[in-house]
């Protein structure tokens, strides 16, 4: 099987099954590994998450953007408001 083909079949199976896959492996690594290795690489998977948060409100405000300029000019005014006051509303949530 050359390279290639592996990486087409890669990617194009499905990401839930990745996803499961994934945990799975996760977990049971996870049961089989002692605490020493578990909090060698806690600071990676701390990292992981931080870069999660730092990445999502971006992602948000432009997604938010991106629609607001598919929109009408007649319709921005009132549809922009209500923009602004959902992207305040979750940000002061989710913070």
């Amino acid at each position: 099987m050359d390279r290639k083909s592996l990486w087409r079949r890669y990617v194009e199976f499905p990401v839930i099954y990745k996803i499961v896959i994934a945990f799975i492996l996760g977990a049971i690594i996870g049961a089989l590994v002692g605490v020493d290795v578990m909090s060698a690489i806690k600071p990676l998977g701390d990292l992981l998450i931080r870069l999660l948060k730092m990445i999502v409100a971006p992602i948000i405000l432009f997604s938010l953007v991106v629609g607001a300029a598919s929109i009408k000019p007649s319709r921005l005014g009132k549809v922009g408001i209500e923009i602004m006051v959902y992207y305040l509303a979750t940000s002061a949530c989710a913070v």
